[in-house]
């Protein structure tokens, strides 16, 4: 088990963690979303027992890190999102270098490298192929590769995504779900919205130094009274008023968010109120070109908690 407890970060006069409490539990992939400059990164490294806070403490498997560091240290592993590396080294070069900051060396070395390698799905003819010449998703596993070295319980991921194809993400999904699965306890932050859903048992929203709403996706949803959302894109201008109107009427609609001819309307419906809704608008001869459950449901989490929408709220 993680725990962050009242952790309070300033830089200067200006405030970036307010207080913040946070425990993680064995096997746990949790994702920590914020806007730039948020203060994701600072709680990231404070996780990781790379920066220390202001006040309060980061107790590791019932440890005070402030206490004993070197012992936290070894049960992290920290993956930044500019991660340096030495491009001139090969793979095996590369792994065998950070082993050995890990007080490993030879035979045991290469076992538990080769063991690690085999695990990010890395496969022997990269061994010697130099870091520089890695794709950007094959550089990304390396360095979390060199993160587990130690063994350490608690990983964390400061924007794992980014540069990564679909292939790469898919991969980087099986792998994190793999050692969620063994027990590692998994701190994420990205961008990504759609591969934090994909990915996430659990989200963490960081606004104004503190975490606003916290949960899986359906817990959200009722934390900040979004409901059910749904997604409904009109054919024309014409529909679209048409189908304005429509939602003011209907007392099961709670709230209307346009973004030109596309409507996302929240409330508590049942399939059978969806299908009469939609059978509905077609009596009247609303043209609809798409209608659908919102595709991106962590998205409207974020925008009604953190980032504000920048689309028409029509009521």
């Amino acid at each position: 088990m993680i725990k962050l407890e009242r952790i309070s970060k300033s830089y200067g006069r200006e405030p970036v963690l307010d207080k913040i409490d946070l425990t993680l539990d064995s096997g746990e992939i949790y994702g920590l979303i914020a806007e730039n400059g948020g203060g994701k990164t600072t709680l990231l490294k404070i996780a990781s027992v790379i920066s220390e806070p202001d006040a309060g403490k980061v107790v590791i498997e019932g440890v005070n890190a402030a206490r004993d560091p070197y012992y936290a240290r070894r049960h992290v592993g920290y993956v930044p999102d500019q991660f340096g590396s030495y491009h001139y080294m090969t793979v095996r070069e590369y792994m065998e270098f950070y082993a050995s900051l890990c007080g490993l060396s030879g035979r045991k070395a290469k076992v538990v490298c080769e063991n690690i390698l085999g695990t990010m799905e890395i496969e022997d003819d990269h061994m010697d192929r130099e870091v520089e010449k890695l794709s950007k998703g094959m550089r990304q596993r390396l360095c979390i590769a060199r993160a587990l070295i130690p063994n350490p319980d608690f990983l964390v991921l400061d924007e794992p995504f980014d540069g990564i194809d679909p292939v790469g993400r898919r991969q980087m999904y099986k792998i994190c779900r793999n050692l969620a699965e063994e027990g590692k306890i998994i701190l994420v932050s990205s961008h990504e919205l759609g591969d934090m859903e994909s990915l996430c048992t659990r989200f963490g929203f960081l606004k104004n130094g503190k975490i606003v709403a916290e949960g899986g996706i359906e817990d959200l949803y009722l934390q900040v009274n979004l409901g059910k959302v749904l997604s409904v894109t009109a054919l024309s201008e014409v529909d679209a008023v048409l189908m304005n109107d429509f939602f003011r009427e209907n007392d099961l609609i709670t709230s209307v968010v346009r973004d030109h001819m596309v409507f996302h309307i929240t409330g508590e419906f049942t399939a059978e109120e969806e299908a009469d809704l939609l059978t509905e608008m077609i009596n009247r001869k609303i043209r609809i070109l798409e209608f659908s459950h919102v595709k991106n449901p962590l998205e409207e989490v974020f925008e009604a908690v953190v980032g504000g929408r920048k689309d028409e709220v029509v009521w």
